[in-house]
C-alpha cells in the first residue's frame, strides 16, 4: 500500500462492542473476519481474500459510549502533527503509541467531535 502523507491510510469502526459490529458486517457483506486477542476482549478485522479492508475496535478509554468510524490519516511525523492537532484545537484522546510493526499513531477529537487517528508508517 503507498501511504502518502495526508492521505487516508486505514479505517477503523469503534464502539462498545465490537464483537457485535463483527456480526453486523459480516452478515451483510462477504467479509472474512480475522480476530486479535487483546488483554479483555478481541478486536477484529474484515478480509476480502488476503487484503485487509477495515478494522472493528473496542472503543479506547475517553472513547467509550460513542460508536462510528475513525480515519487513520498519514504524515511524516506523529509527534509533531500530534501537537499541531492540539495547538489548533483537537482533544486528545490517545498518546502517541507505537503499532508493532505498523508505525505510531495517536487519537484526537477534532473541534468539532470527529475523531481521527494520525498514522506515522513504519519503516518497511
Amino acid at each position: 500500500m503507498d501511504l502518502k502523507p495526508g492521505t487516508f491510510g486505514w479505517y477503523e469502526h469503534h464502539s462498545d462492542d465490537a464483537k457485535s459490529v463483527r456480526d453486523f458486517y459480516s452478515k451483510i457483506f462477504p467479509y472474512k473476519m480475522e480476530a486479535t486477542d487483546m488483554e479483555d476482549h478481541e478486536d477484529y478485522t474484515a478480509m476480502v481474500g488476503d487484503q485487509a479492508i477495515f478494522g472493528m475496535i473496542q472503543s479506547y478509554p475517553g472513547m467509550e459510549g460513542s460508536s462510528g468510524w475513525m480515519p487513520y490519516i498519514v504524515v511524516e511525523n506523529c509527534e509533531k502533527s500530534m501537537n499541531d492537532a492540539i495547538e489548533a484545537g483537537a482533544d486528545l484522546i490517545v498518546p502517541r503509541e507505537e503499532a508493532e510493526g505498523y508505525g505510531s499513531f495517536c487519537v484526537v477529537r477534532d473541534p468539532w467531535g470527529a475523531l481521527l487517528a494520525i498514522f506515522e508508517p513504519g519503516e518497511e
